[in-house]
């Protein structure tokens, strides 16, 4: 009797102990964790083994965005409003890098700089470096060189905005999630409209110190014009134009030049010509209108004349005249041309 008893109390505290442990399991919480997955591709969750977008915790969830959706090496790295872009997914590989453009040509995210605070990211072609690890906290910071902070500059969630290191202060521009993420931080749908095209208009021509404004429309796939488009303004040949950043174009020398207006990953594109600048003849005091006339090409004289005529009197005619009399330094020349 007495066994019999003793079983049934060891029988008793082996289920309780049991129960307790199993409702232990069912009640614990595990700290959601951002970090880089021992895959060989992996994204900033754990697991997900594919690439994903990366999100601020700033009011609207912008995305981490490459620059004119370029993979060209020392691209600037901004947020903007996420559109499903190839240029807004990324890969944490297990080497530490971040990398863009994961399925077709991979650029890592990297630092233009040693690790200070300010230093700007970039993309760069990946080689394993310092610049290009990046560590991923229980406290959703992505940090790089120097144990800093990818952060965006001056804490700003408008599109355009950059990313650079910072010290870490816990601020929302310093906390990161994935589409993959359990955070109750969800990406909304930004409704940007992709770039379906970008014409350039232009003058075709352009004399030497010359400018003139190149402007860019970018319209969507079913024509209509987007606005609030950040253009990146390019020349073929800045020997003989060049192009500011709000597409102001100065010509430079004769020849041909093409201005390129890029957004969104599309480009459009206008051609150049320009001339050259048209001289002037001098006369100074003394000298006779025929030795100029002699010391400078037929043609160069007469475009100046063509030109002074059509910005002062337009379409009207113009009647050559020449008066041959004798001048105060020399022999007769041309002392007069007329306008009528």
């Amino acid at each position: 009797m007495g066994n019999h008893l003793a079983l049934r109390v060891a029988s008793a505290l082996a289920i309780v102990t049991l129960s307790a442990i199993g409702c232990s399991d069912a009640t614990q919480t595990t700290p959601e964790r951002i970090t880089a997955p021992t895959s060989a591709l992996a994204s900033l969750t754990s697991g997900t083994g594919v690439s994903s977008t990366i999100t601020s915790r700033m009011t609207g969830a912008p995305c981490v965005t490459v620059v004119n959706e370029s993979n060209v090496a020392g691209t600037a790295v901004q947020i903007w409003n996420c559109y499903g872009s190839p240029a807004q997914k990324y890969s944490w590989m297990a080497d530490g890098s971040i990398r863009a453009f994961p399925s077709t040509t991979p650029m890592c995210l990297g630092t233009a700089g040693t690790g200070q605070d300010g230093d700007r990211i970039v993309i760069q072609t990946c080689n394993g470096s310092a610049q290009q690890k990046w560590t991923a906290t229980s406290a959703n910071e992505i940090r790089g060189i120097n144990g800093k902070c990818l952060d965006v500059v001056n804490a700003s969630a408008a599109n355009g905005a950059r990313l650079m290191l910072w010290n870490c202060y816990g601020s929302a521009s310093q906390k990161w999630d994935n589409a993959a993420s359990s955070s109750s931080t969800t990406p909304p749908s930004s409704g940007q409209t992709a770039v379906a095209t970008v014409s350039v208009s232009l003058s075709s021509t352009l004399p030497v110190k010359q400018t003139a404004q190149a402007t860019a429309t970018v319209r969507d796939a079913s024509g209509n014009v987007l606005g609030g488009q950040t253009i990146a303004w390019t020349s073929s040949n800045t020997s003989v134009a060049t192009v500011s950043t709000s597409g102001l174009v100065t010509a430079v020398a004769a020849g041909s030049a093409t201005i390129t207006a890029t957004t969104g990953g599309k480009s459009g594109s206008a051609a150049l010509t320009v001339t050259a600048a048209v001289s002037g003849v001098v006369v100074l005091p003394g000298q006779s209108i025929q030795a100029a006339v002699n010391a400078n090409p037929v043609s160069v004289i007469r475009s100046v004349i063509v030109s002074l005529h059509r910005s002062v009197y337009g379409s009207q005619p113009l009647v050559w005249r020449s008066k041959v009399a004798p001048t105060p330094s020399g022999p007769p020349g041309v002392t007069a041309v007329t306008f009528r």
